[in-house]
């Protein structure tokens, strides 16, 4: 053989290669290719595993069937755990089809349908919702090999992790694309179907949001085996994108909220779940991104709720399409299969725009979750939208929390954060508890802490001034640190709160003090007349001021028998009797001529003034 025809043949077979190379590094429009060439995937392989489990704590069959026979089910709820996972890039898995996501579909309720028969039903079941070409090209889809290992080890380390709640009635699978990219950089991304409280199916009601919620709250103690990052994401797309957000009114332990496209935007939806005892923006402490659609029409998706959070780092994208479908990565990929509507330009323009909405999420994910890089607009946007973002305003802190924080952190550090809130809330003082706060200070009196005791009650005594209560614990504990100048003096105010006090009378006694007689003060026998008489209550009851042997006497239509009352001042009737009924003192009210118009009962337990008992 000559030496031009060698180089010939030689030519021959590179030209051969190139286009064997050239064709098979093709992918056909079905291919998720053309959502994940617009990705850049994170360093890590992608593991995926499938858990059978039960929440014991919910219910879903029956345990008795109609004829009170045993049913012999597990009653419990079925849970059928999908798990996305970074995957040593030393280590072997199964490679995985997009099928064998949708064949998992067959068990999400009955875990014994977990069969090669059962899964293959499920694939049929599915195909047969597409016409004889579409089904043809969507088997196409499903037979492709995806980058995703099956039953590979779990790369080491502690990962972040990450909830996905897909829509109303749908799996697990409904946008695989976007957990395996955030599994490529480095979370665990837990999803579940998507079902009613006791059906496959959900229903049309705020019931079933709250439903689904709880199996996110399932979710995130079931992720809790795998890692000890503290940090949380919750996604959620449709019904998902509004069960997220109500787990987190719920969870304040949720770092980042993202609500895709979710019902909350929908203003029917939005109506109901206003309703709902959680729905409370301006108790809503997530970060949280929402993404949704309709830029030319943004009425058509109101952003009601994301104007009324404050108090949380928020961002809302609006995207400049109006198919509430394309944020599913299962539905688009399907619908621009078979879709004849559209020219391929325009179908690579929405798999851009899934691409790009994907990426935003994994910035915020890794900007709150791992503190990594930052998040911001895009520069040079792919696909057409908004982009708005705010930080949180100052919020107060809430008054419900002031013991954790008093217990957790002591009571100068709380003393400072009030401090700072009353400089732009001044009536804060006013929604603190001296309840509350006076049971911190008993817990630090039985840990022998007199001195943080003494600021708690100093506090109480701001929120609540005057309060006889308060008083006498600040007197006793001076008292325990030898304080007896201030002991002496906390117990006399307890004394001008409630001049009955006996444990002060009897602390001051102890400190070798007298304490004046409460009898010593009485108004004239002739003032009395314009306090006598009745009271009413209401409709039904009443109560009544009289004198009996020159002793004051309150009695009402709806007590066994009357008490027996000193008329200490102008405006307070002090009870003389030691029953628990009798726990209370009269105040009275007055009109501008001096008149008695109306009494308040007061109660010394609670501090709380009645309502007022108008005289007749």
């Amino acid at each position: 053989m000559n030496k031009t025809r060698i180089r010939f043949l030689r030519k021959l077979d590179n030209l051969f290669i190139f286009l064997f190379l050239l064709i098979t590094s093709i992918k056909p429009v079905y291919c998720q290719t053309l959502i994940k060439n617009n990705l850049d995937f994170g360093v890590y392989k992608v593991g995926f595993l499938i858990f059978h489990e039960y929440d014991e704590r919910r219910s879903y069959f029956p345990k008795y069937d109609y004829f009170g026979k045993n049913t012999k089910f597990n009653i419990n709820r079925p849970m059928q755990v999908a798990m996305w996972y970074p995957v040593s890039n030393a280590t072997e898995g199964i490679r995985m089809k997009y099928e064998d996501y949708i064949r998992f579909a067959s068990s999400e309720i009955n875990f014994s349908k977990n069969t090669d028969i059962e899964k293959s039903r499920t694939i049929k079941n599915l195909l047969d919702q597409f016409t004889e070409l579409g089904r043809e090209k969507i088997l196409k889809l499903f037979k492709e090999d995806i980058e995703v290992l099956f039953n590979a080890e779990i790369a080491s380390g502690d990962f972040p992790l990450v909830i996905y709640s897909p829509p109303m009635n749908t799996s697990f699978y409904d946008n695989s694309v976007l957990c395996e990219y955030l599994a490529s950089k480095g979370y665990i991304v837990l999803s579940t179907t998507a079902k009613g409280e006791y059906t496959k199916l959900q229903s049309q009601s705020v019931r079933s949001i709250h439903v689904q919620a709880d199996d996110i709250g399932y979710l995130l103690e079931f992720g809790r085996r795998f890692t000890k990052n503290d940090k949380i994401g919750t996604m959620g797309f449709s019904r998902g994108g509004l069960a997220n957000i109500i787990f987190a009114f719920k969870n304040k332990n949720i770092d980042a909220t993202i609500s895709i496209d979710g019902s909350i935007f929908s203003q029917g939806w939005l109506e109901d779940i206003e309703q709902s005892f959680y729905y409370k923006p301006n108790d809503f402490s997530s970060n949280l991104l929402m993404i949704t659609k309709n830029l030319a029409n943004p009425q058509l998706n109101p952003s009601t709720f994301y104007d009324k959070v404050k108090y949380s780092d928020k961002c809302l994208l609006r995207f400049d399409h109006d198919n509430h479908n394309y944020f599913s990565a299962y539905y688009l990929l399907t619908d621009l299969i078979i879709n004849r509507d559209l020219s391929e330009e325009e179908k690579d323009k929405y798999f851009k725009f899934y691409s790009e909405m994907t990426e935003y999420i994994g910035a915020f994910l890794d900007f709150y979750l791992n503190g990594k890089g930052e998040f911001k607009e895009h520069i040079n946007k792919r696909f057409k939208h908004s982009f708005s973002f705010a930080k949180p305003e100052r919020k107060v802190l809430n008054p419900d929390n002031i013991n954790f924080w008093i217990m957790e952190q002591g009571a100068d550090y709380v003393n400072r954060i009030v401090e700072d809130i009353l400089k732009y809330q001044p009536d804060y003082l006013t929604k603190l508890s001296w309840r509350d706060l006076n049971n911190s200070a008993d817990e630090m009196i039985r840990e022998g802490k007199y001195e943080e005791a003494i600021k708690v009650l100093l506090l109480s005594n701001r929120a609540f001034p005057g309060w006889y209560l308060t008083n006498h614990k600040l007197g006793m504990c001076y008292q325990e640190v030898s304080n007896t100048y201030e002991a002496a003096k906390y117990y006399k105010l307890a004394l001008l709160d409630n001049p009955r006090d006996v444990k002060s009378i009897d602390a001051l006694r102890d400190l070798k003090i007298t304490p004046e007689d409460y009898h010593k003060k009485r108004i004239r026998d002739d003032a009395i007349k314009k306090y006598l008489g009745k009271y009413r209550v209401d409709e039904n009851r009443y109560r009544e001021i009289y004198i009996k042997n020159n002793d004051v006497f309150i009695l009402s239509n709806y007590w066994d028998r009357p008490l027996k009352v000193w008329p200490y001042s102008e405006t307070l009737f002090l009870i003389e009797e030691d029953d628990t009924r009798s726990n209370l003192q009269l105040i009275f009210q007055f009109d501008n001529n001096g008149k008695v118009v109306s009494l308040k009962t007061r109660g010394l337990n609670s501090g709380r003034l009645g309502e007022a008992n108008i005289k007749e």
